[in-house]
């Protein structure tokens, strides 16, 4: 039996996408597809994948704002 592992899985719920983004230029230019945990979960059974380590999206928690850096990644999606 094989088990597959994501070790670079990327979580960028609404309130992060919000927070780090202006409009029509999103960070690192390309803006992705809306994010939810259900949407999460089915592309990896869609494709196999039995477990995904999240890995934190561009630009990172730190955005310049020394208190939101810290409530930020406390928000549960």
């Amino acid at each position: 039996m094989t088990f597959t592992v994501d070790i670079h899985h990327h979580m960028l719920p609404d309130f992060f996408w919000q927070a780090t983004n202006e409009g029509d230029h999103p960070v690192g230019g390309i803006a992705p597809p809306p994010w939810s945990r259900a949407s999460a979960l089915s592309f990896l059974d869609d494709v196999g994948i039995d477990v995904a380590v999240t890995s934190v999206s561009t630009p990172g928690v730190h955005t310049g704002d020394d208190t939101s850096t810290v409530s930020r990644p406390r928000e549960s999606p």
